[in-house]
């Protein structure tokens, strides 16, 4: 039995994210969406469990997707937007991300 699975859009330009898409051959464009001034430094808020903080900054990242393709195109995402964010937690606490120097 072969499943179709629907052409995506990916909001991560993780190679990671991208060959697990391959491995289980779902069609996708890598969204290359610049990001905002300090995204890289997206803090932990107050009380936000790492859980919390991963959804919401995988969520703000879909949104800038959903933001870019209406600015390029007709104004409405034709197919499904995939992002994602992952953290570490070492104790309790959310270990900084690695910076691309």
């Amino acid at each position: 039995m072969t499943i179709k699975l629907p052409f995506i859009y990916l909001a991560s330009a993780s190679p990671r994210r991208h060959d697990l898409l391959k491995q289980i051959g779902a069609q996708h464009e890598i969204l290359r969406v610049p990001e905002p001034e300090g995204a890289e430094d997206e803090p932990i808020l107050p009380g936000e469990t790492p859980q919390d903080y991963v959804i919401r900054t995988a969520r703000e990242k879909a949104q800038r997707a959903l933001n870019y393709l209406q600015q390029q195109s007709t104004g409405f995402a034709s197919h499904p937007i995939l992002a994602a964010d992952t953290c570490v937690m070492l104790d309790g606490l959310v270990v900084d991300k690695a910076h691309n120097d």
